[in-house]
């Protein structure tokens, strides 16, 4: 899992900053949805983590 996290983040943000670098005028735009996209990965994991963790859920 943290290989193919690691490639998504790395391809999301690639084609984010040249989306909106051209689009807007954005040239940071690839390392904030890179952010974005890491973080979501790591809720992600720590949700799935809290669930096998409760019995309950």
């Amino acid at each position: 899992m943290p290989i193919f996290a690691f490639f998504i983040t790395i391809l999301v943000g690639f084609f984010a900053d040249g989306i909106f670098y051209n689009w807007i005028n954005w040239p940071n735009a690839g390392a904030v949805f890179a952010i974005a996209t890491m973080g979501a990965f790591i809720l992600w994991t720590l949700r799935e983590k809290k669930r096998q963790d409760d019995p309950e859920e």
